[in-house]
């Protein structure tokens, strides 16, 4: 009797170990995960809140696209209108003069 309460301990402490093991690989999986979404957000809003030189933040949004069905003028090819969805971006800023837009398209084409 006593060498199978000595078998069951072996075992239950080999199952209790291995088993343990393996749950905190799966939650070192996660966080690693959580931290990369968070980084990503994180440099998301620094460049919606502080774009770089010369460029604005355009916000997304979602509107309609195509002709409405009683537009008599409107070709096949822009029916039916149909909902879009845009992510947000950056763009050339407008206040940027004509020579430093110039500098800008050239430096980014090398």
């Amino acid at each position: 009797m006593k060498q199978y309460a000595q078998a069951f301990l072996v075992i239950f402490m080999i199952t209790t170990v291995f088993g343990c093991k393996n749950k905190n690989d799966e939650a070192i999986k996660v966080s690693e995960k959580t931290e990369a979404i968070i980084a990503k957000k994180a440099i998301n809003d620094s460049i919606t809140n502080n774009p770089p030189k010369g460029m604005v933040w355009i916000p997304g949004g979602e509107f309609l696209q195509g002709a409405v069905p009683q537009d008599e003028a409107a070709m096949d090819h822009e029916k039916p209108q149909h909902p879009v969805k845009v992510d947000g971006f950056l763009w050339i800023s407008p206040k940027l003069p004509m020579p430093s837009l110039l500098n800008l398209l050239t430096l980014q084409a090398m």
